[in-house]
């Protein structure tokens, strides 16, 4: 908010009475956009704070409208986390993530065997609760300057829930993606550190440069009735049946968090890597999930198609097919 602006405010509240002035100043500090938040957080200069609670601008269904930065987010960073309005899926904003170098933030910097060894820029929408059944869409930009990092390994999307639901130290994540050297791979871990990954999209789909609208459709469960069906523009690229969770609270269901966040970072790695994300959104039904906004018009009945198909493998020439 300009200064000027900010001292008309006071002068305009001085006349009214303090029963009113106090709830209205003490939204404008919790609520930041409702005094020109948006304008500030568009400066490259604004560096966003871990544990930060951030207002999104556009509408996100079931998700609410607050985002948090993660605690590890290194702090004075101002790449880190950026809104910008040159790169948007839809909608006016999109959110821009870097991570330089080894960056890292609080406990992050202390795993591995020297500073930097792992390390992340990360937001999630930890706010509301999605027990049980639900849809889920988010889109990811990745830059063709974005490369997978070996050793290290780039994860860029995580359900995962709290720590507290950990058992002996194995994280509770029934679905995250990766950047590999062949593709974008997904892996999972109920909570048993069984770490189960499978390539899902291959380079030879060119995903780099271009919007990749994911579409999820998940029933959180450690009984047989858990599922995660998992969609890419449109077209089906994984399924999974029967539990995903170890452990199972409502306290603590998974939650979605988008980060740059690295690990097994080499000593000497001084490079950088850049992705973009928008079009938040979730619901319990299909119907409900606004798929026009992003051009699918009828996709809640084309999810139908895959009915029967469980397993994605690769045939003899390397081509992901489905198996009944």
């Amino acid at each position: 908010m300009k200064k000027q602006t900010k001292k008309q405010i006071l002068e305009f509240l001085h006349f009214w009475p303090m029963t009113i002035v106090v709830p209205i100043l003490l939204l404008l500090i919790l609520f930041p956009g409702l005094a020109g938040a948006k304008e500030k957080y568009m400066s490259p200069d604004y560096s966003f704070w871990p544990e930060q609670d951030v207002k999104w601008a556009e509408n996100t269904g079931s998700l609410g409208s607050i985002y948090e930065i993660t605690t590890t987010t290194p702090r004075k960073t101002p790449h880190a986390h950026q809104w910008v309005d040159d790169i948007v899926r839809d909608g006016k904003y999109a959110i821009r993530l870097e991570k330089q170098g080894r960056e890292c933030g609080r406990e992050d910097c202390r795993r591995g065997d020297y500073k930097g060894w792992a390390g992340r820029t990360e937001f999630g929408f930890w706010n509301r609760k999605q027990t049980g059944e639900n849809w889920f869409r988010w889109s990811v930009y990745i830059p063709e300057t974005t490369n997978d990092i070996r050793p290290a390994w780039t994860m860029f999307t995580q359900f995962k829930t709290s720590g507290k639901m950990d058992r002996k130290g194995c994280p509770i994540i029934p679905l995250y993606l990766m950047l590999e050297e062949d593709g974008i791979g997904l892996g999972q871990d109920f909570g048993d550190c069984s770490d189960r990954r499978k390539l899902i999209i291959p380079n030879s789909k060119n995903f780099k440069g271009k919007w990749l609208d994911f579409v999820m459709h998940s029933n959180w469960s450690k009984k047989d009735d858990g599922f995660i069906t998992l969609w890419m523009n449109g077209e089906k690229v994984w399924a999974q049946t029967g539990p995903n969770m170890i452990n199972k609270s409502n306290t603590y269901p998974p939650i979605m968090r988008f980060p740059i966040y690295n690990g097994k970072i080499d000593k000497n790695y001084t490079g950088s890597q850049v992705f973009y994300f928008d079009a938040f959104y979730s619901a319990k039904d299909c119907e409900k999930m606004r798929f026009e906004e992003l051009g699918y018009d009828g996709f809640c009945a084309s999810t139908k198609n895959y009915s029967g198909y469980k397993e994605l493998s690769q045939d003899a020439d390397g081509n992901l097919v489905w198996k009944k």
